[in-house]
């Protein structure tokens, strides 16, 4: 989506149910990809991959984290950052979108 900010994604979510009704499962979850991806610019993250126990997380080599956040999510458990910047998170029950979602709010709001 084009849209400069969550707000404006959100009224274009808006406008489009308004237009056509409930909107499906899928287009619901391109809102969530389209919500994803900006959340992870503001983090610094350039790339998000599936793994088979979770996420992988691609930081910006100037990307302004705490390390004491990365510290923290590695000492909780389930997470590992390796020096190229990639940071590995298991991902628990909850969607992939969410989880990641989830994530990048932690770094970024940490950093």
């Amino acid at each position: 989506a084009s849209a400069r900010d969550d707000e404006a994604l959100e009224q274009i979510r808006r406008e489009t149910e308004d237009r056509y009704g409930r909107l499906p499962e899928s287009v619901e979850r391109l809102f969530a990809y389209a919500r994803l991806r900006r959340t992870a610019e503001s983090a610094g993250v350039v790339s998000i991959d599936r793994t088979p126990t979770g996420l992988a997380f691609k930081l910006r080599e100037t990307a302004r984290v705490s390390p004491d956040k990365l510290l923290g999510l590695v000492s909780a458990g389930g997470a590992s950052f390796s020096p190229s910047g990639v940071l590995r998170v298991e991902s628990g029950g909850e969607g992939l979108i969410e989880s990641a979602r989830r994530v990048l709010l932690d770094i970024r709001d940490g950093g």
